[in-house]
């Protein structure tokens, strides 16, 4: 029976007398559902009918109805009766079968295809055959919970439209449903590229594997732009370095229906060319008793060989020089050469070691005539060049222009210490002098040299001569 579709379930009890004395019950798993008392109407002499309607759902498979006829003599006899038993087999198959199936598939490739049924009741007693043309396909049948997959798969060497069946049927009821799969054949796409020189002619080629086939389009691709092609498949122009590594595709394209369908490959080109040299940086400064890198940016195929020298004397043969603990000496000029099969290329890079300045040197100068001028110099060795500060008596005589004091007629109002402190953004050093000019114009030049002051140079003494100026 299927389900939730109406059913009558019929008694008959033949030979029966007196009918009036009949009782006829209906029992549904030994329990009773429906009564017919006494006398309901002979079918024919003797005979009696009870009909029943039902309509059975997946809870009834397997239920066992009996219908129970009991006949009441009583006072003149007993109570006689008869049974008779029948079990329901019901089931559900409300949908039709899906196919699951791509509508095209390349001949002579496996192509998995698949039958639902869902919400089919007892799923195990569905049998599904699924058909390729005439031929039955070897189905693998899953079931989960009430619904049914049926799953196949298929090869075809011959092209064109094939019909696809598949057939579902449980007790007595059959669903059949057909789609069609179109088997294509689309060749492998072959590129060839060679190793060309900078400069000179690229052959790029793009074909089939076998036998072109008429509908099938060649396309060659770089940067998703089609390249036109000679009628012998191939593409050339003249490689620069800037096509090295560049990709270029070979496409086959064939339309079926409503489907476009491809194939690629894809290759590199390899352009030889010389070694190049990123030239931008010329400089590079460190501090002094640090690391120093410098850095060699060369392309070039095959990639370059790179070798730093100084002073014409090859240092390291990496694209990177690295100096540790940097000092003076380490200041000048490097070279990086960059060399491969197809030439070389160099490039000139300084150095400047920075450090703080060093123990300044002050010395002082001055002129054989009776008027003479003072000059006081204050020099210290540094990079960056070292900015001058001085302390020193204030006098109208005294002028101050960077590291250097000019005093105009010194007269003993100048005396005193006479302090240079020497600095920038690495640090500072300072040294002082003493400076005394007796009253009588008579001066001389004492030297005293500050704490920690290392070198202090005196480059003249001189007694002025004891007449008045005039």
């Amino acid at each position: 029976m299927e389900v939730s579709k109406p059913y009558d379930l019929i008694c008959t009890v033949p030979d029966v007398h007196p009918v009036s004395n009949l009782t006829v019950k209906l029992l549904r798993s030994n329990i009773t559902f429906y009564a017919a008392p006494h006398y309901i109407g002979p079918a024919g002499r003797n005979i009696l009918h009870v009909v029943y309607s039902i309509i059975p759902e997946t809870a009834d498979n397997g239920m066992n109805y009996t219908c129970l006829a009991e006949l009441d003599l009583r006072p003149h006899g007993g109570i006689y009766s008869a049974s008779s038993t029948v079990t329901l087999k019901t089931f559900a198959f409300p949908q039709i079968p899906k196919i699951i199936a791509p509508s095209v598939a390349e001949a002579t490739e496996e192509t998995t295809v698949k039958c639902e049924i869902r919400n089919v009741f007892p799923p195990e007693n569905l049998k599904v055959i699924l058909k390729y043309e005439d031929e039955e396909l070897n189905s693998k049948i899953i079931i989960s919970g009430h619904n049914v997959l049926a799953e196949a798969t298929l090869s075809s060497a011959e092209e064109g439209r094939h019909m696809l069946t598949c057939n579902a049927t449980i007790e007595y009821k059959s669903k059949n449903v057909s789609s069609f799969i179109h088997i294509y054949v689309l060749p492998e796409p072959v590129i060839n590229l060679y190793t060309v020189e900078a400069g000179s002619a690229a052959n790029i080629s793009c074909s089939v594997t076998g036998e072109k086939i008429d509908r099938v389009k060649i396309n060659l691709i770089h940067n998703k732009e089609h390249l036109e092609m000679d009628t012998r498949g191939s593409y050339i122009f003249r490689a620069q370095k800037e096509d090295n590594n560049n990709l270029y595709t070979c496409e086959t394209e064939l339309k079926v229906d409503e489907h476009t369908l491809k194939k690629n490959k894809t290759g590199i080109l390899n352009v030889l060319y010389a070694p190049v040299i990123n030239k931008t940086v010329t400089m590079i400064t460190a501090v002094i008793n640090s690391s120093a890198s410098l850095t060699c940016q060369a392309t070039g195929n095959p990639s370059p060989r790179i070798t730093w020298a100084r002073d014409e004397n090859e240092v390291a043969a990496a694209a990177s020089l690295i100096l540790n603990d940097v000092s003076k000496n380490d200041s000048g000029m490097y070279q990086c050469t960059a060399t491969n099969s197809q030439g070389e290329d160099s490039h000139m890079m300084s150095l400047d070691v920075e450090y703080p300045p060093e123990m300044p040197t002050i010395t002082v100068t001055s002129s054989e005539n009776t008027r003479s001028n003072i000059t006081i110099v204050c020099s210290a060795d540094s990079i960056p060049a070292a900015v001058y500060k001085w302390t020193y008596p204030l006098s109208h005589n005294v002028q101050v222009k960077s590291n250097t004091i000019l005093i105009t007629e010194p007269t003993h109002i100048n005396n005193g210490e006479y302090s240079c402190e020497a600095e920038n953004k690495h640090g500072t050093h300072r040294a002082e002098i003493n400076l005394e000019i007796p009253r009588n114009r008579q001066w001389i030049l004492g030297i005293c040299i500050a704490a920690g002051v290392v070198t202090m140079v005196i480059l003249l003494l001189m007694a002025l001569v004891k007449n008045l100026i005039k």
